[in-house]
């Protein structure tokens, strides 16, 4: 569960679009909220984002090839945020 810390961060952002039941804001208010508590883990690390980036591009090279791709990176499941 997110810190009061981390939830107050994250009103605190701007919003490019309405609110909505997404949590906009969270990743980065998580991010910075483990910043001041000293936690080396974040929900969303680099590790993710480089898995992330290369799942997306995956389908790209898949729709250009018409073949399977293997993933080439793995990242460890984050903890719950609730």
């Amino acid at each position: 569960m997110y810190s009061p810390a981390a939830l107050e961060l994250a009103e605190e952002l701007p919003r490019a679009v309405p609110r909505c039941t997404a949590h906009r804001g969270m990743g980065p208010a998580d991010l910075a909220d483990c910043i001041l508590r000293g936690d080396a883990k974040p929900r969303c690390s680099m590790h993710i984002a480089r898995h992330i980036t290369e799942a997306l591009l995956a389908f790209d090279v898949c729709a250009r090839t018409g073949l399977p791709y293997t993933m080439q990176t793995t990242c460890e499941r984050p903890d719950p945020a609730y």
